[in-house]
């Protein structure tokens, strides 16, 4: 299932802060890639090219813990499947309204499941902090440090 272009933006802008980031595609690469030193999974709940729905592909789920954190882009999915981060076990899930809950466009919302843990400050990134947000994707497999 492949994730929006924009979502793998946000991660490729974390390099300056240290963040390695690898791209894959699927579940079985996605399991292959898991380290000691993987920090955060991001996955869609549905794809955007295809729509195809954690229902009709098999969910990979949170990846074994052991530190890690796992972000749920449901932005294709909100408003056509329920959502429920309980279900998902996920650390963060980002949703929009304006594709299925047929909202404005700008309005987002993110879940948090522990904020106060958080000593993150957030950063302008995104689709919307780029030149070019519609440029081509980033091709799995790709490895940035």
């Amino acid at each position: 299932m492949a994730e929006f272009p924009g979502v793998a933006h946000v991660w490729l802008a974390q390099r300056p802060r240290g963040a390695r980031v690898v791209l894959v595609d699927g579940e079985q690469g996605f399991r292959s890639r898991l380290d000691r030193d993987t920090r955060l999974v991001s996955v869609p709940l549905a794809g955007y090219r295809d729509a195809a729905s954690s229902r009709s592909r098999r969910w990979p789920g949170p990846p074994t813990r052991r530190g890690r954190r796992c972000f749920v882009d449901a932005y294709q999915a909100v408003g056509v499947e329920p959502v429920d981060v309980e279900r998902l076990d996920c650390d963060y899930l980002v949703a929009g309204t304006m594709k299925y809950l047929l909202g404005l466009p700008g309005l987002a919302f993110l879940y948090v499941r522990s904020p106060e843990g958080s000593d993150r400050e957030p950063a302008a990134d995104g689709m919307v902090g780029r030149g070019r947000p519609r440029s081509p994707s980033i091709p799995p497999g790709s490895i940035s440090r």
